[in-house]
């Protein structure tokens, strides 16, 4: 059954931390002509940060038919999603009943191309994570 990225659940999702110096229209477009994926512009990522919303771009696309990937801005004009990785540009959530190895797989991929600077699993077992993505 494929899972939707809405409600994040902890046991389902990972993140992978993606440093790259292209915008986010960019990005995606060279990603999906890279690795035959097809990521669409979704309705952008909102977090609630000091009474203030701010908006992230957002875009989906389905990788297998167990998978689903999202991939998040980790900036946006004046602010970042996860203050604590300024260094990373995007996050790639990762949806899928095998999500430990499809992770290690996913970031293996996304490390080789030649617009990634690199690559990585993020560990979200904090509270100030949580807040924002479950």
């Amino acid at each position: 059954m494929k899972k939707q990225i809405q409600n994040l659940s902890k046991n389902a999702y990972n993140i992978i931390g993606i440093a790259s110096h292209q915008s986010h229209y960019r990005f995606s477009w060279i990603v999906n002509e890279k690795l035959s994926l097809q990521f669409s512009q979704i309705a952008d990522f909102e977090y609630l940060k000091k009474n203030e919303t701010l908006f992230f771009a957002c875009y989906s696309c389905e990788y297998d038919s167990d998978t689903e990937l999202q991939l998040v801005a980790n900036k946006n004009e004046t602010n970042f999603l996860l203050d604590k990785f300024k260094n990373i540009d995007f996050l790639l959530l990762v949806a899928d009943e095998k999500s430990n190895e499809q992770t290690k797989q996913l970031t293996t991929l996304f490390d080789s191309l030649d617009i990634v600077i690199k690559a990585f699993p993020i560990n979200i077992d904090t509270r100030t994570y949580k807040k924002i993505f479950f």
